[in-house]
């Protein structure tokens, strides 16, 4: 089985080539420059679930996890099958990792007597903003997610992000990073006021806590954002404002992280964001910057749903697939009522955001619950 070949344009222009073949119970990729030297790597693939119902053979998991491989490149690193196609690159964000991994480096900064730059950890949608003159001179904006998918229903923020660029001193081109985010208000209804206009559109805020200068690459995190450092922790106010430039607490001992941990937590934040004083690096999931949470989340694919018993015979039961396309249930969340999903067909091959505290050796979720369902933005 051979899977159409991908493309994707790469930050100078060039065109990156990706093939998938699956021969027997091995898949075999080469990845390369169009019409240039290509990388091989192999995979041997071997059944699972022997004896269950959902038992597959060393192909069956070898075409499964194939076609697995191949809609991750298209569906989360805008890969396309069409190469006239192929978009330009955009300055993506940059993403974080996790700090449990990483406490020995954040021990060292403060070893060598340097701080680090702790914020709260929103649960919103991220949100780049590029702002450039065009060939005639006028400035633009363009609104972009965490996937690069264009969102054009926020240019009513266009005004006060120009006022708050010309105020921060900053020269153009330049890429806002934030988050369009509501305090109190779930993940999924600001997905929903994001992909139509409508008149909540207009509750949204930016919450701004970094910015990419293409000018001044190299600029640390304290230099570019200076203006919104601060030393000691001030009180938490919802602005009225709909540019809402996030603050960052110099920290310079885990004991003052995890003082900030517990006060975010406790008026409603997801957790907390740890920046050290480096370069940005856009598009790399870079260990300058680090959350902090005592729950993890992920997502999963949904292949199916069941209906509970009794009481919850009209509740829905989602079933999902781990990277490792292990199969595993989890209920819908919410009241009664919310659990009752019209047309829950209409959701399969859709992606869920779970939350959960820790995985089992197969990936599945432990004490799993739904966050919201991803959206094409």
């Amino acid at each position: 089985m051979k899977l159409p070949t991908l493309y994707k344009k790469t930050k100078t222009g060039a065109i990156q080539e990706w093939d998938c073949l699956v021969v027997n119970n091995q898949i075999l990729i080469k990845y390369g420059q169009l019409n240039g030297i290509k990388t091989p790597s192999a995979k041997t693939c071997f059944g699972k679930n022997k004896g269950k119902t959902n038992e597959t053979s060393d192909h069956e998991q070898a075409q499964l996890e194939a076609k697995s491989l191949w809609t991750k490149k298209k569906e989360r690193e805008r890969y396309c099958e069409d190469i006239n196609t192929c978009e330009d690159v955009k300055v993506a964000p940059m993403l974080a990792q996790d700090i449990t991994k990483n406490w020995k480096l954040i021990d060292n900064q403060f070893m060598q007597g340097k701080a680090v730059y702790t914020s709260s950890k929103l649960d919103g949608n991220r949100l780049m903003v590029h702002v450039f003159q065009n060939d005639t001179g006028e400035v633009q904006l363009e609104y972009y997610s965490r996937k690069l998918v264009k969102i054009d229903t926020l240019h009513h923020l266009d005004d006060q992000i120009l006022n708050y660029i010309k105020n921060s001193g900053w020269n153009l081109p330049l890429h806002l990073d934030g988050e369009a985010y509501i305090h109190g208000v779930s993940l999924q209804t600001i997905n929903s006021y994001l992909k139509k206009l409508q008149p909540e559109t207009s509750q949204i805020k930016y919450q701004i806590y970094d910015v990419y200068l293409d000018n001044s690459p190299e600029i640390t995190f304290s230099a570019r954002f200076k203006n919104n450092i601060l030393e000691g922790y001030t009180e938490i106010k919802q602005s009225n404002q709909s540019i809402v430039p996030l603050e960052s607490y110099i920290c310079r001992s885990r004991q003052e992280i995890d003082k900030l941990l517990n006060k975010f937590e406790s008026l409603g934040y997801e957790g907390a964001m740890v920046r050290l004083d480096k370069e940005y690096q856009p598009g790399a999931r870079s260990k300058y910057l680090l959350k902090y949470k005592r729950f993890e989340d992920g997502e999963f694919k949904i292949i199916g749903f069941s209906y509970g018993k009794d009481s919850f015979s009209s509740c829905v039961i989602w079933k999902c697939i781990t990277e490792k396309q292990v199969e595993f249930d989890i209920l819908a969340n919410g009241t009664l009522e919310e659990k009752r999903i019209k047309n829950p067909e209409s959701f399969i091959g859709r992606y869920v955001t779970i939350k959960y505290k820790d995985k089992t050796d197969e990936g599945i979720p432990k004490f799993g619950q739904i966050k919201c369902f991803k959206e094409d933005i």
